[in-house]
């Protein structure tokens, strides 16, 4: 099963992300901002640390170590932090609207 198969299976099928998520994969030069909101969405929707950096190093070819240690420094701090500690917003997949980290775990 390829990774974005793996990633589909759990959040729903590519052509139902956001656009900008899309484009930070696969278009964009990775910077500070685009990386925070890709491991915002990727961790708000319960997709496992390496799987997004794999599908992120295979789909966009300017992802560097640098990146990679981001994402798993900022996983790692959603991870540790109490869920009402405000980390940042994500597209939430199941609800089909923006959440705030402090919403992790709610359905409506």
């Amino acid at each position: 099963m390829t990774l974005l198969r793996l990633v589909e299976n759990r959040i729903g099928l590519v052509y139902t992300w956001p656009s900008i998520i899309l484009q930070f994969i696969f278009i964009d030069t990775p910077t500070t901002l685009p990386v925070k909101n890709l491991i915002s969405f990727s961790y708000g929707n319960g997709v496992p640390v390496k799987i997004t950096v794999q599908l992120f190093q295979n789909c966009n070819a300017e992802a560097d170590a640098t990146d990679v240690e981001h994402f798993f420094t900022r996983y790692q701090k959603w991870q540790n932090a109490p869920f009402d500690t405000y980390q940042g917003i994500y597209f939430n997949m199941q609800v089909r609207k923006m959440r705030s980290s402090t919403d992790r775990g709610k359905i409506n």
